[in-house]
């Protein structure tokens, strides 16, 4: 049963973990679907900006649901995982996504706060969870590379000129 990724969090925070697992094939997608069923867990299906080009977020939502279906005991949420805005509009239009994550990351602070404010204002409107990256990545995520030595991750300071 696919749930909103609030209701997920609401039920689990203190008590238990939840598992947010990237899928790629048509196998991870049943495997994913058939550990948590055996498992009786709830579990998060993240999808990544490479993996809709890949598959063609068409195909992903399909392959999703059909495990659904041959899982019908299974309570998950689907989160889209580091993308832009054509993905992360994309992804909440398609009513199928509980979650996403705006990665404005290379952006300096005050765009990427601008560009997150848009993503949460269009999202909530349906009942979607924001996600997002307010420091600079380091290592690698899909196609993306920062260096060590220019990662820069969240400064607490500058997050509360958001409050303000």
């Amino acid at each position: 049963m696919l749930i909103s990724t609030k209701k997920l969090y609401k039920k689990c925070y203190g008590n238990y973990a939840i598992a947010a697992v990237n899928v790629f094939t048509m196998e991870q997608v049943l495997g994913l679907f058939a550990a948590a069923d055996y498992c009786g867990a709830p579990f998060i299906v993240q999808t990544t900006p490479l993996v809709r080009n890949y598959a063609n977020a068409v195909m992903l939502l399909n392959m999703i649901e059909a495990a659904s279906k041959i899982y019908p005991n299974t309570v998950y949420a689907i989160h889209l995982d580091h993308g832009v805005e054509n993905h992360v509009f994309d992804a909440i239009g398609s009513k199928h996504y509980t979650s996403v994550m705006i990665d404005a990351s290379h952006d300096d602070f005050d765009t990427n706060v601008a560009r997150t404010k848009k993503v949460v204002e269009y999202a909530h409107k349906y009942g979607v969870s924001v996600e997002a990256e307010l420091g600079v990545l380091s290592g690698v995520e899909d196609d993306i590379s920062i260096e060590e030595n220019y990662a820069k991750y969240t400064n607490p300071d500058e997050c509360k000129k958001i409050q303000e």
